[in-house]
């Protein structure tokens, strides 16, 4: 038998060790354990950066995350994380799952942190112009006054100080039949009607015919459709009729009023139903109307709607109480606050707090109120808080909110769905002058 050459077994020596390499390697990868640079990831509240991990184990992975303050994108064996600047008043977190494909249940777990934002007050003299609008994303805030508008974005701020962006009062979908300006802002900062969804196509408006009725439309894209609404309301009298005022974010909410007789507001809504809009009316029986009461009242409006939710979860608005009195000495209306929860029509009547406005209500049925019910809206008013059945000064709740103090004054016109932002405004000797809470990053 022939000796094997000395080159002959250093190569299947070498040859062994390379195959007992590619066995490990093969080892390592038919196991499929996800191996990860990095088990955590922090942000700032500016997120200036993004973040990148390293996927070992496999080249077959996916990524799943349902977390609205990141994006995340695949770059060969890394991922790379970014997070957007946060306004929120806690700080985030959220999971990452990495998933390897060839064999799912095969996964690791990134956890995410992110700081929280940093509220900060500001006040606004804007001519004259109250600023009582705010888009459905909480970043461009509106106002108008005189029919003069203007719009400015909430995150474009240079030294302290804003710089308004200001758009132009000539679309004509922003006046009402009365050539009243209604300037809202929808979430790209465009002038709008009072009230828009958050993509900025539909909106809500109402309109006289020839003889004076008022019927509603619902308008998307440019298109307008009228809202279903009993005959009996859509009569050919002066200002009678039904009036679409707002609408919720998604749409899924329009509100509205009815002026059945002439004299008397009865608040009505529709609730997108099916693909279509079906109509009810809101508690009817708020104000037993009485005419010799209201003979000598200005303004007959006993069911007055003033706010929203940005969702539609509730609106608030005052009752009128008639007085009565004679020519010679009318006596005032009573204004009396009240909240309605939108999808089950539960009414809550705030009847301790006479002579005070709802200017306002949030999604979980936070209702802001101001006293006393007087015109013009300025420095006597005092503002005030009802959250889960407590009432609370206004400074009371900014100071547990925000860390921030204020004074308890002014009217409170809106309030960001994430309670990112929260604007009022006061009546000062030098006009309007509009307050700013906004968390920044």
């Amino acid at each position: 038998m022939k000796k094997l050459s000395k080159f002959f077994l250093i190569s299947v020596a070498l040859t062994t060790v390379v195959m007992f390499s590619l066995s490990c390697d093969n080892d390592d990868t038919v196991d499929n354990t996800i191996v990860l640079s990095r088990l955590t990831l922090h942000f700032t509240s500016k997120a200036e950066n993004p973040e990148t991990i390293e996927i070992k184990g496999t080249t077959n992975w996916s990524v799943n995350e349902e977390i609205e303050w990141i994006t995340v994108e695949k770059q060969g064996k890394n991922l790379i994380v970014t997070a957007q600047p946060s306004r929120s008043l806690t700080n985030r977190e959220g999971v990452i799952t990495i998933t390897n494909n060839a064999e799912p249940t095969k996964t690791a777990e990134i956890q995410v942190t992110q700081d929280h934002g940093t509220p900060k007050k500001y006040d606004f003299i804007l001519g004259g112009i109250p600023i009582e609008h705010l888009s459905p994303n909480g970043r461009y805030a509106a106002g108008e006054f005189d029919i003069k508008g203007i719009v400015f974005d909430l995150y474009q701020i240079a030294d302290d100080s804003y710089q308004p962006a200001i758009y132009g009062t000539e679309n004509e979908n922003l006046i009402s039949d009365y050539s009243f300006s209604l300037r809202g802002v929808d979430d790209n900062g465009n002038p709008f009607a009072k009230a828009v969804t958050a993509d900025g196509t539909t909106t809500v408006k109402y309109q006289s015919a020839q003889g004076g009725k008022y019927t509603s439309y619902l308008v998307k894209n440019g298109v307008s459709t009228p809202l279903e609404a009993p005959d009996t309301y859509i009569t050919g009298d002066d200002y009678k009729g039904v009036h679409a005022d707002l609408i919720s974010a998604d749409g899924k909410y329009l509100l509205g009023r009815i002026n059945a007789d002439g004299g008397t507001w009865i608040s009505c809504k529709w609730t997108l139903n099916g693909g279509s809009y079906e109509f009810d009316e809101i508690a009817p029986y708020l104000v037993e109307y009485n005419a010799s009461n209201w003979r000598f009242t200005r303004f007959p409006e006993p069911a007055n709607i003033n706010g929203l939710s940005v969702m539609g979860e509730y609106s608030c608005g005052v009752i009128r109480i008639p007085q009565g009195g004679t020519i010679f000495a009318p006596i005032p209306a009573k204004f009396i606050p009240y909240i309605y929860k939108m999808s089950d029509d539960a009414l809550t009547v705030f009847d301790e707090e006479a002579d005070s406005r709802a200017s306002f209500v949030t999604d979980d049925g936070t209702l802001f109120c101001a006293s006393p019910y007087s015109f013009p809206f300025g420095n006597d008013r005092i503002p005030y808080v009802y959250k889960n059945g407590t009432k609370s000064t206004f400074s009371e709740w900014v100071n547990s909110t925000y860390g921030l103090t204020v004074e308890d004054k002014g009217l409170v016109t809106a309030v960001a769905k994430d309670y990112s932002v929260v604007i009022w405004f006061t009546n000062e000797s030098t006009g309007f002058v509009n307050h700013f809470i906004i968390v920044e990053p």
